[in-house]
């Protein structure tokens, strides 16, 4: 069963004011890695996602307020786990790279193709396993933060292992990617541990 900790150690940086969030140097938060047509092939096989996510995505659908009920979720993948674990009154609106259902509207950050107009009507939106894939993590949150005014995201962080996965194009630790969002104009409101060194995060865009 999973826990849901808070983030202790990090709720200094994570947790911290405008003023905190130059404090972290972001040394190395890209390398080279696989090209994204290679990222948007591994992506369209449904057989690459696993059944084991669905607790990170029914943790990350604690930290909604119970007045939001609209949501959106980039990279929903052909399960759509998140939907399962809303309130029944919830309106979820399914973004992804491939449209596995009609109702999925493509979205695409390393690019920028993004549905604005979809992602400015949800109260929060959810990108769980899609950060480590972003060429330019900033770069993404700052198109976010033009449209959406709650994140709810999941990073695997460099912290307690430097190891990554072939397929990831970024290297942050938590701090930096709280950084991140900081210097994107989100401050994060919540912090938790999915698995060691794997953060479910809720920002909100400052106001």
């Amino acid at each position: 069963m999973l826990r849901a900790n808070r983030v202790a150690g990090l709720s200094n940086v994570l947790l911290g004011s405008e003023d905190m969030v130059d404090e972290v140097e972001l040394t190395n938060t890209k390398f080279v890695g696989p090209s994204l047509s290679d990222i948007k092939a591994y992506w369209s096989n449904g057989f690459n996602f696993d059944p084991e996510w669905d607790g990170r995505a029914h943790l990350a659908a604690g930290l909604l307020k119970t007045d939001e009920r609209i949501v959106c979720d980039i990279g929903c993948g052909p399960r759509q786990t998140l939907r399962g674990s809303l309130p029944n009154n919830s309106t979820y609106i399914p973004l992804d790279l491939k449209q596995w259902t009609a109702d999925v509207h493509f979205c695409d950050l390393n690019t920028g193709n993004i549905p604005t107009h979809l992602i400015q009507s949800a109260d929060v939106v959810f990108m769980l396993g899609v950060c480590e894939y972003l060429v330019d993590l900033h770069k993404s949150f700052v198109l976010l933060a033009e449209s959406c005014r709650t994140l709810i995201v999941s990073y695997c962080s460099t912290d307690l292992d430097k190891a990554r996965s072939p397929l990831w194009i970024n290297s942050c630790s938590g701090p930096e990617f709280g950084s991140l969002l900081g210097r994107a104009g989100f401050q994060v409101d919540r912090a938790l541990s999915y698995k060691p060194g794997q953060y479910i995060m809720r920002a909100s865009l400052r106001t």
